[in-house]
């Protein structure tokens, strides 16, 4: 007789990992507990990097159904209930989950260097067991020493959970900006003159390189924009407004009344096929709903229903503009 669990049992363990770990709402001991399941058994590594793979696909798959839905203004709790069904698909079909998921993505990636295109959106396992999720057009090398996790963003965002190391620090470069952490969850966004940092889980440390001194720490829920050469800008943010700005982690933009101009223009981060405002007094407009990154002319059509404006293609443009 043995207590060594079976293959169902770690699969299952794994998908309910990836749950907890990718929600932001572990505690400490959580993360403790977290571990040591990962050390109990040299099955569980590869058990986790599939679930954490399926649980992409299945981010995107949940978003079909709510694609191009306008709230109107309604502050409703969709987007939870959303969540909340799709933790508990994920832990339901655990074990068929990780048996297929290296036929949705390639598990085990080992190169130094990501880039995606236009449009894409890719979860990378790195080799010290952490994710990368890895938004449109971003290119990032990862190098790791004996003392050092290093990750350089040359140009777009990600996202990282990274698995604790005190021994090896995880840092992220982005342009002057440095974000350090040892087990956490935080996403870095590379601007012209600075990166976006924003924490889901745990702390961070963040300074501009030359100034390790004024560094400061963000906790979960926090988010700062860093200037290479002027002082940290805080912003007032709550849990679900950060989740709702990676909403493209899972092939989606998530509006809860932003312009329409703001909408535009994150929309155009993703799609060959721009979309153009005619009328500033249009684009002023503030939107609601829960959109696929994929789709712009969907977005496009239901912005127009929805502001009583016109939507059509042109020239290889969607645009957007008042009745005639």
């Amino acid at each position: 007789m043995t207590d060594r669990p079976s293959a169902a049992e770690i699969e299952q363990a794994a998908a309910t990992w990836v749950v907890r770990l990718d929600s932001g709402e572990c505690t400490e001991m959580d993360r403790n507990d977290f571990e040591r399941w990962l050390a109990s058994d040299s099955r569980c590594r590869g058990a986790l990097l599939q679930a954490d793979a399926a649980w992409l696909a299945l981010d995107g798959l949940a978003g079909v159904e709510h694609a191009g839905q306008d709230r109107a203004g309604q502050h409703d709790e969709a987007p939870a209930r959303l969540r909340g069904s799709r933790r508990g698909v994920l832990i339901a079909i655990a074990g068929a989950m990780a048996a297929s998921a290296a036929g949705l993505f390639v598990i085990g990636q080992r190169d130094d260097e990501y880039e995606t295109t236009v449009g894409e959106v890719r979860r990378v396992p790195l080799a010290d067991r952490s994710t990368m999720a890895i938004n449109t057009a971003s290119r990032i090398a990862v190098a790791y020493t004996a003392t050092r996790r290093s990750v350089t963003i040359d140009r777009g965002e990600a996202w990282f959970r990274v698995t604790k190391d005190p021994a090896k620090p995880f840092v992220v470069a982005a342009g002057r900006v440095r974000v350090e952490a040892v087990g956490t969850a935080f996403s870095v966004r590379r601007r012209d003159e600075g990166a976006d940092v924003m924490v889901t889980e745990g702390t961070v440390r963040v300074w501009v390189e030359g100034n390790a001194a004024d560094a400061v720490q963000l906790t979960a829920g926090g988010a700062l924009f860093v200037s290479d050469a002027a002082p940290m800008r805080r912003e007032a943010v709550v849990a679900p407004t950060i989740e709702r700005r990676l909403a493209w982690r899972s092939g989606k933009i998530d509006l809860e009344g932003e312009t329409l101009a703001e909408a535009v223009a994150e929309f155009n981060r993703y799609s060959a096929v721009p979309i153009v405002v005619r009328e500033p007094q249009i684009a002023e407009k503030r939107l609601y709903g829960v959109f696929r990154l994929d789709d712009p002319a969907g977005f496009a059509r239901t912005a127009a229903v929805t502001l009583g404006v016109r939507a059509w293609t042109q020239d290889g443009t969607i645009v957007i503009a008042e009745r005639r």
